[in-house]
């Protein structure tokens, strides 16, 4: 994924020596592509103990952010490698995460696991999907592949039935597992943006609007709203000082 992100910097520069590393960034992708039967995958040849995932597992969002690189790769040399590359990995949409792909059916359309492994815990990490979506949509957008077009769309129907899970009193969640999304929040909100711009979809503009709109609470509104065993005794701590503090004013003005 970090060869995607770097590949996206210097795609967006407009000199020799930032066109030189982006391409290269798309020449790691075609040599570390990993081709199946049928399909290729970027592998994490690494544990990630949080989810469950054992090495070599694979991610959505790694052949996602992929395709976009790739597809510009390919407009800006005409090298069929690229093209090839990117036919490949996003045949892997196609697969389904117990048979070694990131697909997992759901009641409406797909979701495209971020962190995908037979023995991991499927936690729906939501910007990860939304990415894997923005790379199905660049293919499309560049080839008219009607597979490619369904496969966005087989997305965008999960997203859609999913996204009400994500709410949580006007903030998001990172994941299904409840993880709160720290800066997330904010890529959330620009990729709902986004995804609205290029769906229409109203249920993407009434989460946007709606996390958009998210302040964070006061501590005295998270106390009572949501009064975990710690904050409630730090409140009890932060009480009990004020009062010892009260109490020593109140003796020093008497005893003048």
């Amino acid at each position: 994924m970090t060869v995607c992100i770097k590949a996206d910097e210097y795609y967006a520069k407009d000199d020799p020596a930032a066109k030189e590393r982006f391409l290269n960034c798309a020449d790691w992708l075609v040599e570390h592509a990993v081709a199946h039967k049928g399909y290729s995958l970027l592998e994490y040849d690494f544990p990630y103990s949080r989810y469950g995932m054992t090495a070599p597992w694979r991610s959505a969002l790694a052949n996602g952010m992929a395709l976009t690189a790739l597809t510009r790769a390919h407009a800006r040399t005409g090298s069929l490698r690229y093209l090839t590359t990117a036919r490949a990995l996003m045949a892997a949409f196609h697969v389904p995460e117990d048979e070694g792909g990131f697909a997992v059916a759901m009641p409406q359309g797909v979701w495209y696991e971020e962190y995908a492994d037979e023995g991991g815990t499927r936690p729906r990490v939501l910007n990860g999907m939304i990415f894997a979506l923005f790379g199905l949509h660049d293919i499309y957008s560049y080839l008219g592949d009607r597979d490619a077009k369904r496969l966005f769309e087989d997305g965008v129907a999960a997203v859609k039935a999913e996204l009400p899970r994500y709410d949580n009193r006007g903030h998001s969640y990172y994941d299904l597992l409840g993880n709160d999304p720290g800066p997330y929040h904010a890529i959330h909100v620009e990729q709902l943006a986004k995804l609205y711009a290029l769906t229409n979809e109203p249920v993407f503009k009434q989460y946007h609007d709606r996390w958009a709109a998210y302040r964070e609470p006061t501590y005295v509104t998270r106390l009572l709203t949501r009064p975990t065993p710690l904050r409630v005794a730090v409140a009890g701590v932060n009480a009990a000082a004020i009062w010892l503090l009260m109490l020593g004013l109140w003796a020093l003005r008497r005893r003048r």
